[in-house]
């Protein structure tokens, strides 16, 4: 005979299969190989969490509020956009405060608990080798040494096999009832992923929509939707703006010096002036007005500048926040479909796991039946290798899940 557990009828073919999703399925699906196929690591790791961290991180660095973006990108200084298209101003200052909006709030209240997750796989991992291991005396594969003794086929059951039964079912109880903790723990995070997800849908397709507006065309009018026609893109518009601006503030600046130099020849002049007499008199007259002008040139070009100068910051700005969007928005959507997917895997883990052990706590009572005694050391030895399999899986999930906290949270530093 192989040794192998050959299930006799369906009773003990379901019995099997429970321990198959117990001891080998379930633990397997939380660590993925990797690319390169190297290593395993955990499954949140594997599914594009860093992507995600770096969106959101990436996402709380615009204004978060509608008064925080007109502090930073004041509405009069897209006079010239808002000329092309009225709604263009509100739609910009409305897409980038959403998406900073949605990263914030996930930030605070998913971001963390999607890292923490990695918690409850680390002390479920960890439980799940004492309980069926490494816990001395009291540990499922010890008592399934005594439940499969071939002596009990047939013999009488004695206070050792009674003993070992109850210990096999609070061993798989502790199991069950964690795993139904963690089970709804991974359920809220599943919640939080799915709303964050449908929210970043919206701010994606608003993120498309400027992209379109700014760079690829055709421009349209955010209202109505209707092509304006032969409109350039607007950064094409508002690279022209900044020529425009640059010339403007390097003209300043050199009438600026000019105006400087003849207001400081002046004022020096007028000062020598003043001693020489009645015609030094009338000559400093002439230099303080001179120098007068020249001082209240100066200091309207430096208003000039300085106006020119705030409005290409705020345009140099601008085009900062839309390609950062742009960028990080490529292929986000995917991803984030990957990480939800990932989360959901580790919630089904801890359903499996609830439901299969909660079988085999019904089906200890009759582990021992159905099969010839010669056969039960096949059953044990089956169930004790995959024993041990499933906790050499564990240790790995634990150690992978724990490299994944500690890449998240320096990322996140």
């Amino acid at each position: 005979m192989s040794e192998e557990w050959k299930p006799s009828d369906q009773y003990e073919a379901k019995s099997k299969e429970a321990f198959e999703k117990a001891l080998v399925e379930s633990p397997n699906s939380v660590v993925k190989e990797r690319p390169d196929q190297s290593t395993n690591r955990f499954i949140l790791q594997t599914d594009g969490f860093h992507d995600l961290q770096r969106y959101v991180m990436s996402g709380m660095q615009f204004p978060e509020t509608k008064d925080d973006f007109e502090r930073n990108l004041p509405e009069s200084y897209f006079k010239s956009l808002n000329d092309i298209d009225s709604g263009i101003f509100t739609f910009t200052r409305d897409s980038i405060v959403s998406i900073s909006a949605n990263c914030n709030d996930f930030n605070n209240n998913g971001l963390g608990k999607l890292v923490t997750s990695a918690n409850g796989v680390i002390a479920y991992a960890t439980e799940a080798m004492g309980m069926l291991k490494l816990e001395p005396e009291t540990n499922f594969k010890a008592q399934v040494a005594v439940l499969l003794d071939p002596k009990y086929k047939d013999g009488p059951k004695d206070q050792a096999f009674d003993e070992a039964r109850e210990g096999a079912k609070m061993a798989l109880e502790q199991l069950r009832d964690t795993a139904r903790d963690k089970k709804e723990d991974a359920e809220a995070m599943v919640t939080l992923l799915t709303a964050f997800h449908n929210k970043t849908v919206l701010d994606e397709n608003n993120a498309k929509l400027l992209k379109q507006e700014y760079f690829d065309g055709p421009v349209i009018n955010v209202k109505t939707k209707q092509e304006i026609k032969n409109q350039k893109p607007y950064s094409e518009f508002l690279n022209a703006e900044m020529t425009r601006l640059l010339k403007s503030i390097n003209e300043s600046v050199t009438k600026r010096d000019d105006a400087y130099s003849k207001w400081d020849t002046a004022k020096d002049g007028a000062i020598i002036s003043i001693p020489l007499g009645i015609l030094g008199w009338i000559a400093g007259g002439i230099l303080t007005d001179i120098a007068m002008k020249a001082k209240a040139q100066y200091d309207k070009l430096v208003i000039q500048i300085a106006a020119d100068r705030a409005e290409e910051a705020v345009t140099v700005k601008l085009m900062e926040y839309i390609n950062t969007i742009i960028f990080q928005m490529k292929d986000l959507l995917p991803m984030m479909t990957r990480a939800l997917a990932a989360m959901k895997e580790l919630q089904a883990l801890f359903n499996s796991q609830e439901l299969n052990f909660q079988y085999i706590i019904q089906d200890l009572d009759g582990i021992e039946k159905g099969v010839e005694a010669s056969a039960l050391k096949w059953r044990k030895s089956w169930i004790e290798r995959n024993i041990d399999k499933a906790v050499a899986k564990y240790q790995e999930i634990k150690e992978t899940a724990e490299e994944f906290q500690r890449s998240a949270v320096a990322k996140k530093g």
